[in-house]
């Protein structure tokens, strides 16, 4: 005889994956589309309350990139070379995908506000070298994306080869990039590195 408390826990339990799976598929699907302008050679997410930007003489010695990798170290940015200047359209979403791309690399960054803000190279510059200049600025204001203030691991995926005519293929709302994200592990840590970068 099949006591009911059994049956429950089974049909708990199938419902509880059906919800697991829906969630998984719903999390792969829901993508916010970002149009980032400007100078594109270089990307980066920053934590708007955290990421410290001002460096001075950012040209000389190096002094742009090693700030960048002392910022990542903190978890207050994730900055990457995108190997094309140009505007990107850029897909963010939540949850873990296993969609490909021509070269991909994951990261953490932490937020204490849960704003997360996305810039390109014109912005890192600006306020690399001014003092009072303030991330996000007017031109990326649009580009934020929320999350609750946590720990999160990020996978960033450069969906298109940036040494081929890629734009011939994608329509005008077409991702270039995917930036996924999960919370992070305590095992999970920043990149020491700027992948892809050139300068």
């Amino acid at each position: 005889m099949v006591k009911p408390m059994s049956i429950i826990k089974k049909s708990m339990a199938g419902l509880f994956g059906l919800m697991t799976m829906i969630t998984t598929s719903n999390a792969e699907q829901a993508s916010k589309i970002i149009h980032v302008g400007g100078d594109g050679s270089h990307l980066a997410i920053i934590d708007t309350a955290r990421y410290e930007g001002f460096v001075g003489n950012w040209d000389e010695n190096d002094r742009l990139r090693k700030h960048l990798i002392a910022q990542a170290k903190k978890e207050s940015i994730i900055a990457w070379g995108s190997g094309f200047e140009t505007d990107w359209v850029i897909a963010v979403r939540a949850g873990m995908s296993k969609q490909q791309g021509h070269r991909e690399f994951q990261s953490v960054i932490s937020t204490s506000s849960g704003n997360l803000h996305l810039v390109n190279y014109d912005s890192l510059t600006m306020a690399a070298q001014f003092h009072d200049y303030r991330l996000p600025d007017q031109e990326t204001k649009s580009y934020g994306f929320r999350v609750s203030p946590g720990r999160y691991k990020l996978r960033i995926v450069q969906l298109v080869n940036p040494d081929t005519n890629w734009w011939e293929t994608l329509g005008k709302d077409d991702p270039a990039f995917l930036i996924e994200y999960e919370p992070a592990q305590e095992s999970d840590l920043p990149l020491q590195t700027i992948p892809w970068a050139s300068f």
